[in-house]
């Protein structure tokens, strides 16, 4: 019996270990696939707005690697996404959805802002953006999941997360983790696809159509993403603060006394622990964590300042 249970828990390892890398090869393969033949095909006419060309190929291709970097993200997110779940199932994703939704709406008409009318190529930059929507959506639910979470901790009383200390600083550091790898991947994706802009202004260029497409859109593209990004990270950032703040104050409260009621100072020893405690958390570096974070997070605007050079 115990052959028998060692050999499936072996052969459940191996398909772990090839089929998961497998995966995420032919899923990343076919999105770019799948992106660069949604952007296919010329439009024609006396005013098209591409020609065919190498602008045009590059542009394509880097759409394709959009879109698989989007998905290659999701097969990251989704094993996270659906711990998280899991482990809170009392966070809600209703609201989420509807405002995602509404985003995903918004980004299907962007192509508008740059033609002013509909064309046959806007529709399929459009279909390409949802793809792209569509994909980052599990990053998104897990800063989400995140949010709901350490602002449930950040309202804790004291004693409770007292009676948890070593619990909650897992959870923490694991929410912390979490939250890092998701708005790594969203930035990653929508700075790429800023430069697709910048490349897309270089393709309509070729074909002496770039007048439609003035180089501050780039710019502007870059912005309204970076804010975008902001408006989602940093208040779960913010609150994880707080409540890894909360958690420290708890295991080493500053107002304490002792046996017979009298008020204790701080000591050495009171200094030294809660000093270990805000490093293992991720407290002591704040500083430099809120630097990465905002460079993070302004990823889509200083790549929108690259593109807009690429004229």
């Amino acid at each position: 019996m115990e052959s028998e249970l060692a050999t499936i828990d072996l052969n459940k390892t191996f398909a772990q270990r090839f089929w998961y890398p497998i995966s995420i090869v032919v899923v990343t393969v076919a999105a770019a696939g799948a992106g660069w033949l949604v952007v296919g095909g010329l439009d024609r006419g006396r005013h098209a707005p591409f020609s065919d060309g190498p602008a045009y190929a590059l542009w394509r291709i880097m759409i394709g690697i959009t879109v698989a970097m989007a998905f290659a993200g999701t097969l990251f997110t989704v094993p996270m996404l659906r711990e998280l779940r899991a482990r809170y199932p009392s966070a809600s994703l209703s609201a989420l959805t509807a405002l995602y939704l509404l985003t995903i709406a918004g980004t299907a008409a962007m192509p508008l802002m740059f033609w002013g009318r509909l064309q046959p190529s806007a529709v399929r930059i459009g279909i390409a953006l949802v793809l792209v929507a569509v994909a980052m959506w599990p990053a998104v639910a897990v800063i989400w999941i995140v949010r709901a979470r350490v602002r449930f901790i950040a309202v804790q009383p004291l004693d409770t997360l007292a009676a948890t200390t070593a619990h909650r600083i897992e959870e923490i550091r694991s929410l912390r983790a979490a939250l890092i790898t998701a708005l790594t991947i969203l930035a990653m994706v929508v700075s790429i696809s800023v430069l697709n802009t910048g490349q897309l202004r270089n393709a309509r260029i070729a074909a002496g159509t770039a007048a439609e497409i003035p180089p501050t859109y780039a710019l502007l593209y870059g912005a309204v993403l970076a804010g975008l990004l902001g408006i989602l990270f940093v208040p779960v950032h913010l609150s994880w603060q707080a409540a890894g703040a909360r958690i420290l104050d708890a295991s080493y409260p500053i107002v304490r006394t002792d046996a017979s009621g009298v008020p204790q100072l701080p000591d050495d020893e009171w200094t030294a622990g809660r000093n270990r405690l805000t490093e293992l958390i991720g407290l002591a570096n704040t500083a430099t964590a809120q630097f990465r974070a905002a460079f993070t997070t302004l990823a889509p605007f200083l790549t929108g300042l690259l593109a807009y050079f690429l004229k």
